[in-house]
């Protein structure tokens, strides 16, 4: 059965979460690839072949999503200062919207290489700036989001020279 375990390294007070037995059945890989904690206390788990989400404020599982197809795994996620979450993929990238009110139910919403004549290719790394900009950073290209678009583009080994970018940060 699989456990997060949660250290609060002032207190020194360890706290487990146990995971759904949907992400941790033994005929599923299992294997936690990312995990992100969002401002509203939730932690976002994903697996190789799963989404799930906990929330700190009520101990219990709001979401989990099983998948496989269209997204592949996830290699990202963020979240903007507006709260929006992010979810880079091997099949690009996807808002993540959660509607409370339909029980284990995430919205994935792509489209938007394809929206600029992209190709959704392998998130490598996802950063947002001090601007609420989303740099994302592709086996093929970087981008760059403003308000839930993309706006522009740099091609690698075209327009950059080397390889892949894997880490980003603000200069200020």
């Amino acid at each position: 059965k699989g456990t997060i375990h949660k250290l609060n390294t002032s207190t020194k007070e360890l706290i487990s979460i146990a995971l759904p037995d949907s992400i941790t059945d033994p005929a599923n890989e299992f294997r936690i690839m990312k995990l992100f904690m969002n401002t509203r206390n939730r932690l976002w788990v994903a697996t190789e072949n799963s989404i799930a989400i906990y929330d700190e404020n009520t101990g219990k599982w709001l979401v989990h999503k099983n998948y496989k197809e269209p997204y592949g795994k996830v290699t990202s996620i963020k979240e903007d200062a507006e709260g929006t979450m992010w979810v880079g993929t091997k099949n690009g990238i996807y808002r993540a919207n959660v509607p409370l009110e339909i029980p284990n139910t995430i919205n994935m919403i792509g489209g938007f290489e394809q929206e600029r004549g992209l190709t959704a290719n392998e998130v490598l790394f996802m950063h947002v700036t001090n601007t609420n900009q989303i740099l994302v950073s592709y086996t093929d290209k970087i981008t760059r989001m403003e308000n839930h678009k993309i706006i522009n583009h740099i091609t690698l080994k075209a327009d950059i020279p080397y390889g892949h970018i894997t880490c980003m940060i603000d200069d200020r």
